[in-house]
């Protein structure tokens, strides 16, 4: 495997564990649904969806671009009400 796909599949492992790991907080009450949770998921789904657009997984790549566009819209309603 080459450095670069190595590095890509690790950019993509972590957009994994930046999804979950916000998702759980939230869920077990650690963090609130602010910064802490959209910022992750947003940042997190936009590494998956680049990995998935590359690998031509279409169904994928939507479903974290629209999810990547929830969170940056949450967050501009964020710092509008705050």
């Amino acid at each position: 495997m080459k450095s670069s796909t190595a590095a890509f599949e690790a950019a993509g492992w972590l957009g994994v564990v930046l999804i979950l790991g916000a998702y759980a907080a939230l869920s077990f009450g650690y963090i609130a649904a602010d910064y802490a949770f959209q910022l992750p998921s947003c940042v997190g789904s936009l590494l998956v969806a680049t990995v998935s657009w590359a690998k031509r997984d279409r169904q994928a790549s939507i479903l974290n671009l629209v999810f990547a566009a929830i969170a940056m819209i949450a967050m501009v309603r964020l710092s509008i009400l705050h």
